[in-house]
């Protein structure tokens, strides 16, 4: 099968809103988890966002050195995840700390919640603790 063969086979409604319904529990553990270090990046309106990628930053935090923390974690930070956080409109210091997470078919929800809580250690091991604590 060829590779655009398979995108349009997954890009069916009832897959695009698995994706966004394991984005936003994604999200929703974060925020539970990191309280206001957390911030999220892109449209106002979920139903607007790629449904496979969460943008987010965590304040007073560098994404690289988090996600160095993270070896396991599917993320990206850097220069261009920095320009296009910047293009939304965040701040120097919410650019510096952008990472970008991927989700895909197979993400399981246990991952998700692995996910939530390496992102909770790396926050502490930095030095700074979230305002919250997960559920």
């Amino acid at each position: 099968m060829e590779i655009a063969e398979i995108a349009f086979e997954w890009n069916t409604p009832a897959n695009r809103a698995a994706l966004e319904a394991k984005r936003e529990g994604l999200w929703e553990g974060l925020a539970s988890a990191l309280g206001d270090k957390v911030v999220r990046h892109g449209h106002s309106n979920p139903n607007h966002l790629s449904p496979n990628c969460l943008s987010i930053s965590i304040r007073e935090e560098e994404g690289g050195s988090l996600l160095a923390r993270m070896p396991d974690m599917a993320a990206s930070s850097g220069p261009k995840t920095e320009a296009v956080i910047r293009a939304t409109g965040a701040s120097v210091r919410e650019a510096k700390g952008a990472i970008r997470l991927s989700l895909g078919k197979h993400t399981t929800a246990e991952e998700l919640e692995a996910a939530v809580r390496q992102f909770r250690d790396a926050v502490v091991e930095c030095g700074s603790a979230p305002t919250t604590t997960a559920r």
